[in-house]
């Protein structure tokens, strides 16, 4: 780059000094076309030949003028080409060095990212070994959970047969339910028959709720009776169905006023 450059610049500097080479040379190129022709007319009239004349000389020298100048003009172009050339070259070198900086810039980043993708890839690395760790650990698992389900099942269809053999005693003890019910029945019937045929004549039996039909329920007590002590070895407390024998208040309330009989009976 830099080469070519220093090339271009020398081309520019040659043709602006043939330029101006060419314009010096365009003034002398005058005065001798001149003096050259003063000559030739000087020496045409010794000789008795014809002379130029003005007109002519004027011509040349117009002519030898317009081939200078655009011999001149043609260097000027190419001295304007060049100095375009050598911008556009600059703007060019300013444009790769431009590149070259964010070339760099980028290399950097790509650089910092492929680290973070190695630092990114090592994390991931360690994940799926703990993962796999992982894994054999569930498989381990699943290997105990399969042996723990297959003793399961066999403790089920072992519960299956018992409660299927509980399912047939349950049946078995519906069917003695049943025959209890009706066992029950007869034996209720029986009390029944059996109450309503109490023997005959007149007597009382001990009352336990209500009388039976055809008794009367009659009851008595004595309260506060006199005893020598209020322990269980002087009064000892019993209910005999709606009958009693007990203490008069609390055993020892009333002193020498210990006891309570109550008889309840039915009589006919």
């Amino acid at each position: 780059g830099m080469f070519k450059k220093q090339w271009y610049q020398r081309r520019v500097a040659i043709t602006a000094g043939i330029t101006n080479n060419l314009r010096q040379m365009g003034v002398l190129k005058y005065t001798t076309l001149l003096v050259m022709v003063v000559m030739v007319t000087l020496a045409a009239g010794k000789k008795g030949g014809s002379a130029v004349s003005v007109e002519e000389l004027r011509d040349l020298l117009m002519e030898s003028i317009k081939n200078t100048i655009s011999l001149t003009a043609l260097a000027e172009q190419q001295t304007h080409k060049m100095e375009k050339v050598m911008n556009s070259l600059e703007l060019a070198e300013k444009t790769i060095q431009q590149m070259k900086e964010k070339l760099a810039a980028s290399e950097e980043k790509f650089a910092e990212e492929v680290e973070m993708l190695n630092e990114e890839q090592g994390e991931i690395q360690a994940s799926l070994e703990m993962i796999g760790g992982k894994v054999e650990e569930l498989e381990g698992k699943g290997t105990d959970l399969s042996s723990n389900l297959q003793n399961l099942t066999q403790k089920v269809e072992a519960l299956e047969t018992a409660t299927e053999k509980i399912g047939g005693q349950v049946v078995e003890l519906e069917s003695a339910g049943t025959d209890l019910s009706s066992n029950m029945q007869n034996l209720e019937t029986k009390v029944e028959s059996v109450g309503k045929t109490w023997s005959a004549g007149s007597y009382c039996i001990m009352a336990n709720g209500d009388c039976p039909v055809g008794f009367t329920r009659i009851e008595g007590h004595i309260k506060a009776l006199s005893t020598y002590s209020a322990d269980s070895n002087y009064i000892k407390q019993a209910h005999f169905g709606s009958s009693y024998i007990g203490c008069h208040g609390h055993c020892g309330q009333h002193p020498h006023w210990f006891a309570d009989i109550g008889i309840v009976t039915c009589c006919k």
